[in-house]
Protein backbone atom coordinates (compact mmCIF):
# COMPACT_ATOMS: atom_id res chain seq x y z
CA UNK A 1 0.00 0.00 0.00
CA UNK A 2 3.13 2.49 0.65
CA UNK A 3 4.34 1.78 -2.49
CA UNK A 4 1.07 2.50 -4.65
CA UNK A 5 1.19 5.86 -2.56
CA UNK A 6 4.33 6.50 -3.44
CA UNK A 7 3.82 5.81 -7.07
CA UNK A 8 0.76 8.07 -7.25
CA UNK A 9 2.49 10.83 -5.49
CA UNK A 10 5.53 10.63 -7.89
CA UNK A 11 2.93 10.90 -10.80
CA UNK A 12 1.19 14.01 -9.49
CA UNK A 13 4.18 15.94 -8.78
CA UNK A 14 5.72 14.67 -12.37
CA UNK A 15 2.54 15.26 -14.85
CA UNK A 16 1.24 18.23 -12.85
CA UNK A 17 3.65 20.23 -11.62
CA UNK A 18 6.52 19.04 -13.68
CA UNK A 19 9.28 18.07 -11.11
CA UNK A 20 12.56 16.38 -11.82
CA UNK A 21 13.22 12.60 -10.30
CA UNK A 22 15.57 14.99 -8.28
CA UNK A 23 12.92 16.88 -6.71
CA UNK A 24 10.44 13.87 -6.69
CA UNK A 25 12.93 12.68 -4.34
CA UNK A 26 13.46 15.15 -2.00
CA UNK A 27 9.95 15.95 -1.80
CA UNK A 28 9.28 12.51 -1.05
CA UNK A 29 11.54 12.11 1.95
CA UNK A 30 10.80 14.99 3.26
CA UNK A 31 7.35 14.17 3.52
CA UNK A 32 7.83 10.99 4.86
CA UNK A 33 7.92 12.66 8.10
CA UNK A 34 4.84 13.33 7.92
CA UNK A 35 3.54 9.73 8.44
CA UNK A 36 3.07 9.62 11.94
CA UNK A 37 4.10 5.73 12.78
CA UNK A 38 8.13 5.13 13.00
CA UNK A 39 7.63 2.12 11.39
CA UNK A 40 6.02 3.40 8.36
CA UNK A 41 8.63 6.23 8.27
CA UNK A 42 11.55 4.02 8.46
CA UNK A 43 9.39 2.08 5.74
CA UNK A 44 8.53 5.13 3.29
CA UNK A 45 12.28 6.33 3.36
CA UNK A 46 13.52 3.28 2.71
CA UNK A 47 11.34 2.83 -0.61
CA UNK A 48 12.11 6.06 -1.79
CA UNK A 49 15.78 5.34 -1.35
CA UNK A 50 15.68 1.87 -3.24
CA UNK A 51 13.15 2.43 -5.79
CA UNK A 52 12.58 6.36 -6.45
CA UNK A 53 14.47 6.35 -9.20
CA UNK A 54 12.97 3.42 -11.06
CA UNK A 55 9.14 4.82 -10.12
CA UNK A 56 9.98 7.84 -11.92
CA UNK A 57 11.04 6.12 -14.78
CA UNK A 58 8.00 4.04 -15.46
CA UNK A 59 6.03 7.30 -14.62
CA UNK A 60 7.54 8.51 -17.08
CA UNK A 61 7.81 5.93 -19.53
CA UNK A 62 3.94 5.55 -19.18
CA UNK A 63 3.80 2.15 -17.12
CA UNK A 64 0.41 1.77 -16.06
CA UNK A 65 0.67 2.91 -11.76
CA UNK A 66 -1.11 0.23 -10.92
CA UNK A 67 1.66 -2.18 -12.31
CA UNK A 68 4.32 -0.12 -10.83
CA UNK A 69 4.58 -1.80 -7.75
CA UNK A 70 4.40 -5.45 -8.83
CA UNK A 71 7.04 -4.59 -11.33
CA UNK A 72 9.64 -3.42 -8.76
CA UNK A 73 8.68 -6.30 -6.05
CA UNK A 74 7.34 -3.60 -3.04
CA UNK A 75 8.94 -5.37 -0.01
CA UNK A 76 8.00 -2.40 2.56
CA UNK A 77 4.15 -3.92 3.77
CA UNK A 78 3.99 -3.82 7.37
CA UNK A 79 2.78 -6.69 9.23
CA UNK A 80 0.35 -6.33 11.84
CA UNK A 81 -1.87 -8.60 13.45
CA UNK A 82 -5.04 -9.84 12.24
CA UNK A 83 -6.62 -8.14 15.57
CA UNK A 84 -4.76 -4.77 15.20
CA UNK A 85 -5.22 -2.11 12.04
CA UNK A 86 -3.19 1.17 11.91
CA UNK A 87 -4.90 4.03 9.73
CA UNK A 88 -2.06 6.36 8.42
CA UNK A 89 -2.40 9.43 6.82
CA UNK A 90 0.06 10.58 3.99
CA UNK A 91 -0.11 13.99 3.29
CA UNK A 92 2.40 14.87 0.47
CA UNK A 93 2.92 18.25 -0.28
CA UNK A 94 2.47 17.66 -3.46
CA UNK A 95 -1.25 17.74 -3.28
CA UNK A 96 -4.30 15.63 -2.01
CA UNK A 97 -3.71 13.18 1.32
CA UNK A 98 -3.79 9.88 1.26
CA UNK A 99 -5.27 7.54 4.24
CA UNK A 100 -3.86 3.94 4.09
CA UNK A 101 -5.36 1.10 6.62
CA UNK A 102 -2.83 -1.58 7.38
CA UNK A 103 -4.70 -5.07 9.05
Amino acid sequence: MLCNVIVRATNDLHVYQKKSADEITMYLSKDCENIGNVQLVEQCHEMIFQHSVEIYKHIVNGVDMLDICNMIKDDSEIALDNEKSAEVKLSFSSGPSFYCIYF
